[in-house]
């Protein structure tokens, strides 16, 4: 596909393609049908973890507000930690290696 869009510039059109193999649109790709599978696996695994994470929740709520405050102070301290680690991984804190002095210059 790429070595078409470089050749004429755009992606190539799935006009020429069976209707039945390939998505419409300017990029083709393989339809896949819904797998069966995939949603049994997810009702079985929410059948067995939400009964008890929701009982624990429901113990916790129910413990005292000391529990309380401390489960949530805990919750917005993980919850802040995983900001200040998505903030690491931003660009502009990215290192300079690589670009010229003129880009060096007016960053």
């Amino acid at each position: 596909m790429l070595d078409v869009y470089k050749r004429e510039g755009s992606f190539p059109s799935s006009d020429s393609i069976g209707e039945h193999h390939f998505f419409r649109g300017p990029i083709r790709s393989h339809f896949r049908p819904r797998r069966l599978g995939s949603v049994i696996v997810m009702l079985s695994t929410s059948y067995f973890t939400l009964p008890p994470v929701l009982h624990a929740l429901y113990a916790l709520f129910c413990s005292g507000f000391i529990n309380v405050l401390i489960a949530v102070t805990l919750v917005l301290a993980v919850m802040y930690a995983l900001y200040k680690l998505v903030a690491l991984t931003r660009v502009s804190k990215g290192s300079s290696y690589g670009r010229s002095n003129d880009d060096k210059r007016t960053n």
